[in-house]
């Protein structure tokens, strides 16, 4: 239950706040051959650390493609039914709504810019060179024992958030999510992260819309009150 807690949002970008993985969708159209072995290595065989894999991921990208990819990005990638309107549900209620991205900044903020008065992006950051893509990682924590090597440290940026204040929701759709999950008052899942909550003993909300997410909430909250 909520009781007196604060609720408070953090919700993935890839495949998640998107209909579809952005990542993915710029690798397939502009990446070199070679990075579908990559993604199988961080996300089957879990030989390759997240933030690892996501360097050598970004490398293979041609930087000189970077107006390409900016117009390949606004032209393709739309954002997952409900997602505005449980924005501005969350927006209404004073609510934090935070995107949590183990993705890049050049993939996000053209979608999300027209949204940045609404909610926080934590992501990470790109320099661009003729051959390839270098990634700063303002987030990632090295003394993070709970991300699996993750570009991005989820728990970080949660405990801004202290679990005896807030009534912490999650939202995701893939491993990158996982640790965050196991973190979470409550989780909505879609995709890989069903399976892997199934396989940790974890209790999520599956979901496709964030209408259903919305509706969830309402009736939550019309259960309880908050501060």
């Amino acid at each position: 239950m909520i009781h007196n807690k604060k609720p408070v949002v953090f919700c993935d970008y890839d495949g998640t706040a998107t209909e579809h993985d952005v990542i993915q969708m710029v690798l397939e159209q502009f990446a070199r051959p070679g990075w579908q072995a990559i993604v199988r290595q961080i996300l089957d065989d879990r030989t390759l650390s997240i933030k690892d894999g996501i360097i050598e991921l970004f490398r293979m990208l041609p930087g000189d493609q970077r107006d390409a990819m900016h117009r390949f990005v606004i032209e393709n990638v739309k954002l997952r039914p409900g997602f505005e309107d449980f924005l501005t549900f969350c927006n209404a209620r004073g609510i934090p709504f935070l995107v949590v991205s183990g993705g890049v900044d050049f993939l996000i903020d053209p979608i999300l810019q027209p949204y940045r008065e609404k909610l926080s992006v934590y992501c990470n950051t790109s320099r661009f060179y003729p051959d390839r893509i270098e990634l700063d990682l303002p987030y990632y924590d090295e003394n993070c024992i709970t991300c699996d090597g993750c570009a991005c440290c989820k728990i970080k940026i949660m405990n801004q958030y202290p679990a005896a204040d807030y009534f912490r929701i999650v939202i995701g759709d893939s491993l990158t999510d996982l640790a965050s999950a196991r973190q979470a008052d409550w989780v909505f899942a879609r995709s890989r992260l069903i399976d892997y909550a199934y396989e940790d003993s974890l209790a999520v909300t599956p979901f496709e819309t964030f209408y259903e997410i919305k509706n969830a909430l309402a009736d939550k909250l019309s259960e309880v009150s908050y501060v």
